[in-house]
């Protein structure tokens, strides 16, 4: 018996997200969900040859009251995400959520307990996490000796356009691509609360990496191309993004007292290597650990997996528990801890950026 699956959105991820649930065997795609009927055509007409198509509608109501459908994507706008996510936890669905996973702080803590409280799954779509490269790039990067020196992490990514609605924020560059490099940030080096990390925001030209010459002069204009700076005692961090260039491109070196891991992305391929210091300031680049011309993985379908995994075993605890008691797995709980993360920093420099015209 196949798991029935529905789609809420059929934007550019919802699209991606039904072409991949309908592919695979043990998923039955159920329901598509959008506001728009233009879109729904279009779903109808990819879908009508399936053996078993979707249903199609524009009220995600309809998703909650079928007591067959036990899993549901949403990838909407991040303004509508709250809303429609805790309508569906508290229909008892489980839900892969597609980040920003909403547009403040408080809303990801609201809907993380409602799923505990449901006993529903609440995956995060940070599909990066499921990247096997970045994740070899992590354990070399944990791996490296820092003696009594601080760790330092740069990031640096650039794509081609924003894709879909924003967030309405002004450092939608952060919430769109900075979550992956500060997510990975939190799970390479140990990091204190946010009051004790030293966070600086600059506003960068869009044709180089040097600050703008006339920052924040619009308090509603949305930066583009940002870098930002966190520091503690045990880590130097700089992360820079930017939206306006195209291929997309993405770098990330971490730096310890002996060695640096690098990892390069392009639309050619992937690669990582180490490199040994020399002298001061000078690094010797060793051979590529591992170069792959063409993506040989799919992030996008680990995560779905590991969706499905963690709506087992919270149903296998319900089960035995009788919902007496909140449960989540480790890897949800730190999938969880790192969007939060993800959100106090870009609250925080929010904040910062609004106070300057107050």
């Amino acid at each position: 018996m196949t798991t029935r699956v529905g789609v809420v959105g059929y934007g550019r991820w919802g699209r991606v997200l039904a072409r991949k649930i309908s592919a695979r065997t043990e998923l039955t795609l159920a329901w598509v969900c959008d506001l728009n009927p233009q879109v729904l055509q279009e779903a109808f007409e990819l879908f009508q040859t399936h053996p078993s198509p979707p249903l199609l509608t524009q009220d995600v109501s309809d998703l909650c009251r079928d007591p067959t459908l036990t899993h549901v994507c949403v990838a909407l706008p991040p303004t509508a995400h709250f809303k429609v996510s805790e309508a569906l936890l508290s229909a008892r669905k489980h839900l892969w959520l597609e980040k920003p996973c909403g547009v403040a702080r408080h809303e990801l803590e609201a809907l993380i307990k409602r799923s505990q409280h449901a006993q529903r799954a609440l995956h995060l779509g940070y599909l990066h996490l499921h990247h096997p490269h970045i994740s070899q790039f992590v354990t070399q990067a944990r791996a490296l000796k820092r003696d009594s020196q601080p760790l330092h992490f740069q990031a640096w990514r650039e794509n081609d356009c924003p894709h879909g609605a924003s967030s309405g924020k002004r450092l939608d560059v952060l919430y769109d691509l900075g979550v992956h490099d500060l997510s990975l940030l939190k799970l390479i080096a140990p990091l204190p609360h946010l009051d004790h990390i030293d966070l600086h925001l600059i506003s960068l030209s869009h044709t180089s990496s040097q600050p703008s010459q006339t920052p924040f002069t619009d308090h509603k204009e949305r930066l583009r191309h940002i870098r930002v700076d966190l520091n503690t005692p045990h880590t130097r961090a700089s992360l820079t993004m930017g939206w306006g260039v195209s291929p997309k491109r993405r770098a990330l070196w971490v730096e310890g007292t002996e060695e640096r891991a690098r990892f390069e992305q392009t639309s050619e391929g992937e690669v990582m290597w180490c490199e040994r210091l020399i002298t001061d300031h000078r690094w010797s680049r060793g051979e590529a650990r591992w170069r792959a011309p063409r993506p040989e993985y799919d992030a996008l379908d680990s995560s779905i997996t590991a969706w499905l995994n963690a709506s087992r075993e919270a149903e296998r605890h319900t089960t035995l528990h009788q919902r007496s008691s909140h449960h989540s797995s480790p890897d949800q709980a730190r999938l969880w801890q790192i969007a939060l993360f993800c959100h106090d920093i870009a609250e925080a420099l929010e904040s910062r950026l609004e106070s300057r015209f107050r």
